[in-house]
């Protein structure tokens, strides 16, 4: 259960790490105006599925807790 729960924890810090990039883009208005208008609807879908993987690694890790 320990490990379970530290690869967990690991991957979710990858992705809020990989969710905050991908929000710095779309913060930065260089890059909304100058990306072609495909990039950036790519970039708000990654965002979106990047919340998704949040919310299950959570709940994962809520069920492990209450494992033991």
């Amino acid at each position: 259960v320990d490990a379970e729960r530290a690869r967990l924890e690991k991957q979710l810090d990858k992705v809020r790490a990989d969710e905050a990039k991908s929000e710095a883009k779309l913060n930065n208005e260089n890059f909304v105006n100058n990306a072609p208008a495909h990039v950036v609807e790519t970039e708000r879908q990654r965002i979106a599925d990047f919340a998704r993987q949040i919310d299950l690694l959570a709940e994962q890790l809520e069920k492990l807790a209450e494992l033991g």
